[in-house]
């Protein structure tokens, strides 16, 4: 991925270890820093515009407690 482009903040998210997902109300994902992209092994456009629940269809995950305010 070139970086030359990139806004600092970002530049800075994508060095980070961790997995950084940047989530709208409705879970859809606008944000996936490198670890994220490497975690769901998905390229940004498959990530971006995602709902955060279509990557989980195989899991049991309760997305009524995760849309809890």
């Amino acid at each position: 991925m070139k970086i030359d482009n990139l806004p600092i903040g970002d530049h800075i998210l994508d060095c980070l270890l961790h997995n950084i997902l940047l989530l709208d109300n409705e879970l859809i994902i606008h944000y996936a820093n490198h670890a994220s992209r490497q975690f769901f092994l998905a390229s940004p456009r498959k990530l971006l515009g995602t709902p955060l629940p279509v990557l989980f269809d195989y899991c049991s995950l309760n997305m009524d407690l995760m849309q809890k305010k």
